[in-house]
């Protein structure tokens, strides 16, 4: 490199030896550290801007960034100081060439490529954990050394991404200001549009581009032309220009270079991975150089070992000159690529074996986010949040992530992370606030080890409203990449799956979910308004038409709307969801509820479920609800392999547990379904459908007594819960009380005058009664409605006593029971 005169030769105690490069924000000069005599590299702040605060503020940012970072692939800041009125940053010195001229306009060899693209990526990821993002990753901007050691340089434009307020929090390039190389910008800064860590990737994709084609993806005649082909033009393909590329290697940088940032790799261990895995499934042999294996960069000197053999080749016997140098410089090619083949092979395995080494984190729990804001509407926000990455996270079918019914249980209580990590049996938690101050709000979301508790990863993030559907995506695949999960391409759309662009949409179906889990009547009303204005906003939005069909399902199903209002409303809104998104298993676990429950079409309902199951695995309504569909075919111990494995992954989930304990009644294993039904009210006494199940199981027992005292106790926390008094008013029937039925039976006549009661309710007393033929008439009723509750006419123990009839046997038959 050529360097110029200097206007100086010392600043504080270093001796400025030549200038080798100047840039807008100064001059960078190779200087001696006198003190310590070393070589080092000094960066002043140019003359004309010292008196610019913003300037030199902005100078010194560089400075202080990349003074957090202590990485082997990161060029090291010694110190940044102030002498006679002149700042300065002093830098580690590194000997070596760029990889700009290492590539010459020629590909370099895959091991090369392999090598040093792990590098540079490490030295990203490293930047990106302490949330730093480096804004202007380029081939120019990164060293090899003499002994192929990369060293990314020059955090001029770095900009924290987020940091905790004790960080340095220094900002002054602007968002909107489109700073960078052109060539190597990412789209979204080429708009001066507001970045984050994946602009990065974006960037490192053009430098594998660059060293698989020889060619920067987007090179124009000007500024202006180049940004614009960035933004709107597509590059071309890899393989077009080097068809020795592989062609997973090719996909792994098309998807880099992605325009949307959404469609790129969303974290830096997403791209190691997948080069981890391109670079084991290639057979990459050094090729000759130039293009091949990156030779060290060697000094000329007297000393070395290169100048003293070559000089030993001139003086041989029969040296030719020309021709001799020519064998020498073959020779010294074979030897170097030979040594560079062996050490990459070193670098590589040493580089797998530690990756082999981290073993995956299987089982995590994300504990309800904290509303720190004064305002208690913003509580559907941090419910929000924690569903949406429970969601997202439980789609991948090597994680295990507890349910909702599970964390929720310690939501508004002020417990230790790690005991309640420990209590759910899990390696790793999240946890979460979330502060409104004003239009803003503040997320802040750590990754916690359960087993010493320190912390895996932390950060905050500063945004709108508008703008938290991205924090979601973006805390999601952050706590996945720090899992160490290998996931698959598929699992990575999943994780980055967009299910509406709408944000007020979104904000709408947040608030409708928030709603539906309070499972009352008055949440279920007002998450039907949420979910109509999310489809109002966005007509495709499947996961709001999934929300609509789950409300008008459960009214039903929990006697709050006639079946015929309810159930067939259900079905359209599911049909929706899955007209709008045929991969979405909420859509097909609603859809099998109402096929089973209502259509009676029990083999279609069977598919759903399994669908449902396949398209999400962890899902755990489709299992819960699967067991139900098991139970009342009569296939109690597969209903129950189900629900002990959903009780082992979320031991304390309450419905997981009740409806074990129902599962226990069906099959007519009542001790056993009283113990469970008993532990799930120790958890809980205001858990209702409980009650429903101990109380009829007691009955079965013999135990009338204590059945009727349990009925009774759900009746004071819930008065007229109507399947609670229809199991009341049985107990009482077979035990005799035939008044006590009595008044239950006109007391469900006065509720059906203000609300719906299903015809099922006043059969059940009836059989208890044994009047028979008032049994059978308020059963044709429920047939003919249909009520839901007839699925149970094969399994349900308080029917035991109509059996023998033939029309018994004939409804069966109807309902299309097995």
């Amino acid at each position: 490199m050529k360097h110029t005169s200097l206007a100086k030769t010392a600043i504080s105690h270093y001796h400025l030896l030549a200038r080798i490069g100047a840039g807008g924000m100064g001059e960078v000069y190779r200087a001696e550290d006198t003190v310590l005599g070393r070589p080092v590299v000094l960066k002043l702040l140019a003359p004309h801007l010292l008196a610019n605060y913003e300037a030199r503020t902005r100078f010194l940012r560089e400075a202080k960034l990349a003074s957090l970072l202590d990485h082997p692939h990161i060029c090291t800041i010694h110190e940044i100081a102030e002498a006679d009125g002149q700042y300065f940053i002093v830098m580690q010195f590194v000997e070596g060439q760029t990889l700009r001229q290492a590539i010459d306009k020629r590909p370099l060899a895959l091991d090369s490529l392999f090598s040093i693209g792990m590098q540079i990526a490490d030295a990203l990821a490293a930047a990106h954990v302490q949330g730093i993002m480096h804004r202007d990753v380029k081939s120019d901007n990164i060293m090899i050394t003499p002994h192929g050691q990369v060293k990314v340089l020059d955090f001029g434009l770095a900009k924290l991404i987020e940091r905790q307020e004790s960080a340095i929090a220094i900002d002054i390039t602007c968002d909107h200001e489109p700073v960078g190389t052109a060539a190597s910008m990412s789209p979204e800064q080429a708009r001066g549009e507001r970045l984050d860590h994946r602009s990065d990737i974006f960037s490192f994709g053009v430098v594998l581009y660059e060293m698989a084609t020889g060619r920067p993806p987007f090179k124009e005649k000007s500024r202006a032309e180049t940004m614009n082909a960035v933004i709107n033009n597509p590059h071309t393909p890899v393989r077009e220009l080097n068809d020795e590329i592989p062609p997973a290697l090719a996909d792994v940088i098309d998807r880099m270079l992605a325009k949307n940032p959404g469609d790129r790799y969303q974290t830096m261990p997403e791209v190691i991975e997948d080069l981890r895995q391109v670079a084991q499934s290639t057979s990459a042999a050094p090729s000759d150089f130039p293009g091949g294996l990156v030779i060290p960069y060697v000094q000329p000197a007297k000393q070395t070992w290169y100048g003293s053999l070559r000089r030993s080749i001139d003086k041989a016997p029969g040296s030719t000159g020309v021709a001799q140098r020519l064998k020498f410089s073959s020779f010294i090619l074979i030897a170097l690529v030979a040594i560079g083949a062996i050490a990459l092979s070193v670098r590589l395995a040493a580089y797998f074996n530690q990756q082999s080494d981290e073993k995956a984190i299987e089982t995590l729990a994300v504990l309800p986010f904290i509303n720190e804001s004064a305002n208690p509407e913003m509580e559907y926000l941090s419910d929000g949040i924690t569903d949406s990455i429970i969601y997202r996270l439980s789609q991948l079918p090597h994680l295990r992530v507890k349910s909702r019914n599970s964390v929720f249980r310690y939501k508004g209580k002020d417990t230790d992370p790690q005991a309640v990590g420990a209590d759910l049996g899990v390696q790793t938690a999240v946890v979460g606030r979330i502060t409104q101050r004003g239009d803003d709000l503040i997320i802040n979301a750590e990754l916690i080890s359960i087993a010493d508790n320190s912390l895996l990863w932390g950060q905050k993030y500063s945004c709108k409203l508008t703008e938290v559907l991205a924090v979601q995506e973006e805390i999601t695949k952050q706590i996945s990449a720090k899992l160490r999960l290998r996931l698959t391409g598929a699992e990575r759309d999943l994780l980055a799956k967009h299910y509406t662009e709408n944000t007020e949409a979104y904000q709408a179906y947040l608030k409708g979910r928030y709603w539906w889990n309070k499972r009352t009547e008055q949440g279920f009303q007002k998450a039907i308004e949420f979910f109509n204005q999310a489809i109002e906003k966005d007509p495709s939005f499947a996961l709001a038409y999934s929300g609509l069909a789950d409300c008008y399902a459960l009214l039903s199903d929990y006697g709050l709307l006639a079946p015929k209002e309810g159930y067939p409303k259900a079905k359209e809104e599911a049909l929706k969801a899955l007209q709008a998104d045929d991969n979405l298993a909420e859509a097909h676990t609603s859809l099998a509820f109402i096929l089973f429950i209502y259509d009676w079409n029990f083999s279609a309902a069977e598919k759903e479920y399994k669908r449902a199951i396949e398209l999400n695995p962890n899902y755990s309504v489709a299992r819960l609800w699967y067991s139900t569909y098991l139970s009342g075919m009569g296939r109690h111990d597969e209903a129950l392999a189900i629900l002990r494995q959903a009780q082992e992954a979320d031991p304390f989930s309450l419905i997981v547990n009740r409806n074990v304990g129902r599962a226990y009644y069906f099959s007519r294993q009542y001790d056993q379904a009283i113990e469970q039904l008993n532990k799930t009210l120790e958890m809980d006494r205001n858990f209702i459908r409980t009650y429903t199940y101990l109380g009829s199981a007691l009955e079965q027992k013999g135990m009338t007594d204590q059945a009727i005292a349990i009925f009774q106790e759900g009746l004071r926390i819930y008065p007229d819960e109507r399947i609670l008094l229809s199991r009341l008013g049985h107990a009482y029937a077979v035990t005799g009380k035939r008044a006590e039925a009595q008044k239950i039976l006109r007391r469900l006549n006065e509720i059906a005058q203000q609300c719906y009661v299903s015809p099922y309710e006043f059969a059940l007393i009836y059989a208890g009664l044994n009047e028979k033929d008032k049994a059978f008439e308020w059963l044709e009723k429920a047939f003919y409605e249909p009520a839901d509750k007839l699925v149970d006419l094969k399994v349900e123990p308080q029917m035991d006593n109509l059996r023998s009839d033939p029309r018994f046997a004939n409804l069966i038959r109807r309902v299309g029971l097995p």
